[in-house]
């Protein structure tokens, strides 16, 4: 054994190890640390890419999850996965739109706990290429909001084992030439082959055995064999899986036995795998046939070429490949007289015919189209029931994603998909889905009959539609759908659907078959339900499809939800964003949904709950606080349109972009705490200015960094706060009292606190998923409503004496002017009369003095005294 090659890769920690030992390779990668969230919608799932190489014989999944702190809570995880493309299912038993097909054939539901404990999931002979998984957490609507940064920080994760084993090589075996080949005791027979574009089915014979069975002394030779012979498509046969074809039989060495096994249905131009084991003790010599059968097709564009001068083809035709084509103004257009006029309605009834019946271009020079029509339908009754038409063209429009229209093409140059079906004849028409750049879309196939064509026929006539992945829909004569494809029909009975149409969600990479048959019934006379089966009277069985890709619902979501594109690593599908408790892959499962008056009331709950700002912004313009009034409007102002943008529902009005209103509903309201403790600090009017601008400037950064995390909201709290104590303890100093009053603590600063902490107990304790726009709006309640008991009265807004933290100061410490404003009349204020020269001119009752002493405050007796020249109104923070 040997290492053969290691990769890294920083996108999810993915790291692959792979080994050769004996003809088996061995293939280990790990995905590490994918992130788990709490599953709510399609785009709450971490979707994530597995490759499993041809040849596998076991896939094994060890999955992990865990949480980066054992002290968290243990969540239960779920994952789905899925082969081809990303997993299609409802955790929370969400239903589907109508029309939906969602049934997979490769798909399972894994459960684990979050507590670092393993589970394995293994696969015999797994079929090679993509799977996908998709993981998340099992979602609790009655688990409480746990904001940003409070708290533990638990984050769930999950790590991701994948070991393969595989085999480096398969013998190949050669179809329609019979092969000799030895099967010894104790071993299986591997052989395989490789199926064309149109086969519907082959046939493996086992002839001419016998066996050979030996001693320590001598061998015997017997003339038959019992042997197990096992076909599957795409993969080793397996006993578990549906589309393993197995038979037990005996084989003699006569020519005339043999032991067939028939594959109905194989996968189209694929391996096909071929495996013979001995039931009995012994080496097995035998002969191995294969025979393929196969639908019988021709390009339309061929036979056009044959009757048609190139330089005769519109020259914007492109290549017959299947690369996209922009759908650029003026190229697309199926209903295009001159595109038309090359492949008329008649032409289009048998458009697959054999190259050599034709001959040489010589042959056709001159041959009139009725001739060419003539000939068509002779050939019509000879050809196969089994009729391949060329593929669907693939045009992309340009600039969009997941929008892809399939169309019949000439030379390149769309036209219409108008089909005429013949009874007893199967239509096969075949598309490919691209990985990736379509796997996130949805397809949808819509027909519709044109019962206009069938000149008013009295028998009912029916069109079968089958759509299937990489199997061409066609057994026994006719057409057979696969168990986990859509079927539709069409009928020109009166009554029944004249169209159909189906939606395939997040469909399977690789070519998918159209397939299209028509019969005919006539009603008995005696019930009008029974049917009787007959042969079609009518012409003209016409049909048009309409085949496209688009995101979400026919890029849509309906009414109560939007269509968006995510990416989850490098997967990028779209998904619809439900609002207001509607579910489901198109927001049409109303199983938890709420009643518009519902709705109605929630959002006005929360926008109408800003209103209580009114009255703190009445009370800071009553008090001339300009500045806090302005900060309380625009706080009530963004923070009611944000939720009305946010809301999620029909009622939802956006009057500028969802992340502006967010940035200004956030910064508003960090804005709105940190005035009001600074409002109630009382600080000096330059320090006021100075502390509302740096702290807009640094909240503007704090909350564009990350405006939910708890300590954005902190940090400029605490600190305001701090700056409130040490006013509030500055002025109890002076005092030698308690600051403010007894009186305002008791009616108004604890019953402000007290709203203030019940506003913050709801926010962060009792807020969940389901009462968010009750509790939410109790919040804003609070908080508004606190302001008004916490912004200082008007008295003390007026009294200079609660300007603690600043002094007035002059040019000589001996012109201070000292006031004992204990005393001192709270409606009027002493100002100071100054000199010529500007300085301080002594009070009434001054000593002058170098230094300050008791004779220097002014009395009290005499501060009424004063003249009513040197009362002046006071001014807001106490500055003179």
């Amino acid at each position: 054994m040997f290492c053969d090659g290691i990769s890294l890769s920083l996108i999810g920690f993915i790291i692959t190890l792979v080994s050769r030992s004996n003809g088996i390779t061995t293939q280990t990668a790990w995905q590490l640390k994918q992130p788990l969230f709490d599953y709510s919608r399609y785009s709450s799932f971490y979707i994530s890419s597995f490759t499993i190489p041809s040849l596998a014989l076991r896939s094994t999944w060890i999955f992990t999850a865990y949480v980066d702190d054992t002290r968290c809570e243990v969540d239960n995880a779920f994952i789905g996965l899925q082969y081809g493309s990303f997993p299609v299912f409802a955790p929370l038993n969400e239903s589907f739109p109508p029309f939906f097909h969602t049934q997979r054939s490769h798909f399972v539901t894994l459960f684990l706990k979050a507590n670092n404990t393993a589970i394995n999931y293994s696969i015999e002979n797994p079929i090679p290429g993509k799977w996908y998984a998709a993981s998340a957490l099992q979602h609790d609507p009655t688990k409480h909001i746990k904001q940003k940064g409070l708290g533990l920080d638990c984050d769930f994760y999950l790590d991701v084992m994948h070991h393969i084993v595989s085999m480096e090589d398969v013998p190949v075996l050669t179809t329609g030439v019979e092969r000799s080949l030895v099967v010894e005791h104790g071993h299986n027979a591997l052989l395989r082959f490789f199926s064309g574009e149109n086969t519907y089915k082959y046939t493996v014979t086992i002839s001419n055995c016998h066996l050979t069975s030996c001693d320590n002394v001598s061998c015997l030779t017997f003339g038959h064999c019992s042997i197990r012979l096992s076909t599957r498509s795409h993969a080793f046969p397996s006993l578990t899986d549906n589309h393993t074809n197995t038979i037990n039989c005996s084989v003699s060495n006569d020519s005339s036995s043999t032991c067939l096994l028939v594959m109905e249905q194989p996968v189209a131009s694929d391996w096909q795998f071929v495996m013979i084991e001995c039931l009995q003790p012994g080496n097995m010599t035998l002969n191995v046939h294969v025979l393929l059968e196969g639908c019988e097709w021709m390009h339309i564009e061929s036979l056009m070429k044959l009757l048609t001068p190139l330089e005769d083809f519109p020259s914007n035709r492109v290549t017959q490949n299947h690369e996209s084509e922009q759908l650029n103004e003026g190229t697309f257009d199926p209903t295009n007289d001159s595109v038309l006029s090359m492949f008329d309605e008649e032409n289009a009834e048998f458009p697959i015919l054999s190259p050599d019946k034709f001959g040489s271009n010589e042959s056709l020079e001159g041959a009139a189209v009725a001739d060419v029509r003539a000939y068509l339908d002779a050939e019509i009754a000879t050809n196969p029931v089994c009729l391949r038409l060329s593929d669907f063209g693939r045009f992309t429009e340009f600039k969009k994603t997941f929008s892809v229209i399939f169309q019949r093409r000439i030379g390149g140059v769309p036209i219409m998909n108008i089909f005429k079906i013949t009874e007893g004849k199967v239509v096969i028409v075949a598309f490919s889905i691209e990985p990736l750049q379509d796997s996130g879309g949805t397809f949808k196939l819509e027909t519709d009959f044109l019962v206009d064509y069938l000149n008013g026929t009295p028998q009912v006539v029916v069109v079968q539609l089958c759509l299937s992945k990489s199997r061409i829909p066609f057994s026994n004569g006719g057409l057979s759908c696969p168990s986990d494809a859509p079927l539709l029909e069409v009928s020109n009975k009166p009554g029944k659907n004249a169209s159909a149409k189906v939606y395939i969600p997040y469909p399977e990479a690789g070519v998918w078959f159209l397939a299209l048959a028509a019969k005919c019934f006539s009603i008995d006379v005696k019930s009008t339900t029974v049917r009787i089966s007959e042969p079609c009277h009518v012409h003209g069985i016409t049909v048009t499809n309409n085949l496209t890709l688009l995101p979400c619902v026919d890029d849509s979501c309906g009414t109560y939800g939007s269509c968006r594109e995510y990416y989850s690593g490098i997967m990028h599908f779209s998904s619809c964003y439900c609002y207001y408790g509607y579910r489901g892959y198109g927001c049409t499962d109303a199983t938890y949904a709420e009643s518009s008056a519902e709705q109605l009331i929630a959002i006005l709950l929360l926008t109408l709950s800003n209103l209580f700002f009114i009255p703190a912004i009445v009370v800071c313009l009553h008090r001339r606080l300009f500045t806090e009034a302005l900060v309380y409007f625009f706080t009530m102002f963004f923070s009611s349109f944000y939720h009305a943008c946010d809301g999620e529902n029909v009622y939802t009005i956006c009057i500028i972009p969802y992340n502006v209103l967010s940035f200004c509903d956030f910064l508003g309201a960090i804005v709105s705490f940190w005035v009001t403790l600074v409002t109630m600090a009382q600080l000096p009017l330059q320090f006021t200015s100075f502390s509302y601008v740096l702290a807009l400037l640094a909240l503007s950064m704090g909350v564009h960094w990350d405006k939910q995390n708890l300590w954005t909201f902190l940090v400029p709290s605490i600190v305001a706060g701090i700056i409130l104590i040490i006013s509030w303890a500055l002025q109890c100093h002076r005092r030698h009292s308690v600051y403010p009053s007894k009186r305002r603590w008791l009616l108004f600063i604890l019953p402000g606190l007290c709203l203030a902490f019940l506003g913050l107990i709801i926010f962060t304790v009792f807020e969940t998923d389901d009462n968010y726009q009750y509790t939410h709006s109790a919040w804003h309640m609070c908080i508004a409503l606190c302001i008004v008991f916490l912004l200082p009265s008007r008295s003390d807004l007026d009294a200079p004496e609660n300007n603690a933290l600043c002094d007035v100061i002059v040019r000589n410490p001996s012109d201070i002017a000292l006031v004992d404003y204990a005393s001192a009349s709270a409606d009027v204020i002493i100002t100071p009369s100054f000199s010529d020269d500007g300085l301080l001119q002594p009070l009434p009752g001054d000593v002058e003095s170098d230094t300050p002493t008791a004779n220097n405050i002014l009395p009290s007796e005499e501060s009424a005294k004063v003249s009513e020249s040197n009362v002046q109104q006071p001014m807001k923070n106490g500055f003179v």
